[in-house]
């Protein structure tokens, strides 16, 4: 320079800041895992295990009937194990009950975590379903109350009694697995969750009263182990009622058919195009290169 005067550096411009996105999918419509899909996908499995739990509970009280009718002395050799195999059998439907429970209770987790991504619709009926839940636990817990409470009672009325509080554990129960989805489903479907609920109702008030009558001798010989045998079937048609249902809405959830409103979305490489810097930044987008830097 001739005239004397330090040349100035070159200004170094402050790069403005923004916080860390949170993670976001690399492909345009493909959602952040939700937890209702998760809930949904554990209740699904939980109905695969209930239909399998429904019809080997049939053929273990057939053959728990078979066995004990053909078991004239306990200590002769074929009857022990016969017996034997009977306690396996009951064993191996309590492994798999208590599995369904595991899943039952993972899935309910999830709803409740996940309950306000799809509305307040949804959500107010996913509380209402757990509320209903929690009522049917307590009224099973009833049930054996009052059986309990009731020894020394004839046995028609400890049937009548604990059959009726049964009713109503099975109407709260049943009415909340409807409820944790029916905001999610479409109107067909949500006609056949309730044929499901009244299938349902229908088979705990047959067994109820041909528990009433087998116990109050109207039924000759039939024990209510006979009358178990005869009501289950129809509850395992709600069941796989239940079981369609809840597939086909943890298939259209995995699809992402049914969609959060709260979703985020992202197109294809993993950032938006460039936006002006008088714009605010969009998740996901590294801050603006304006102007270029100075070297």
């Amino acid at each position: 320079m001739t005239d004397g005067l330090t040349p100035m550096p070159p200004v170094q411009q402050q790069q403005p800041h923004y916080p860390a996105a949170p993670p976001q999918p690399t492909a345009w419509g493909a959602p952040i895992r939700l937890r209702t899909a998760n809930g949904v996908k554990y209740l699904y499995y939980y109905q695969i295990l209930g239909i399998i739990v429904a019809i080997l509970s049939i053929i273990y009280l057939v053959a728990f009937v078979g066995t004990i009718d053909d078991v004239e002395d306990i200590e002769d050799g074929e009857d022990i194990g016969s017996l034997a195999g009977l306690i396996g059998f009951g064993c191996l439907l309590g492994g798999i009950g208590f599995i369904a429970l595991i899943l039952a209770l993972l899935g309910l987790v999830e709803m409740n975590g996940g309950k306000h991504e799809f509305g307040p619709d949804h959500e107010a009926s996913v509380s209402k379903a757990l509320i209903l839940i929690v009522i049917g636990i307590v009224f099973i817990f009833a049930a054996g109350g009052a059986g309990f409470l009731l020894i020394g009672s004839d046995l028609v009325t400890i049937t009548v009694v604990s059959g009726f509080i049964s009713l109503i554990s099975g109407v709260c129960l049943t009415l909340g697995v409807i409820y944790l989805i029916l905001e999610l489903v479409v109107e067909s479907k949500k006609r056949l969750l309730w044929v499901g609920f009244f299938i349902s109702i229908a088979s705990s008030v047959v067994g109820m009263v041909l528990s009433y009558l087998a116990v109050s001798g109207n039924l000759g010989n039939m024990s209510t182990i006979d009358v178990s045998t005869m009501s289950s079937p129809l509850s395992i048609v709600s069941t796989i009622i239940f079981f369609i249902v809840y597939r086909d809405t943890h298939l259209k959830l995995e699809s992402g058919e049914i969609r959060s409103a709260h979703s985020p979305m992202m197109p294809p490489g993993g950032y938006p195009p460039q936006y002006p810097p008088q714009y605010p930044p969009q998740y996901g987008q590294p801050p603006p290169q304006y102007p270029p830097p100075q070297y």
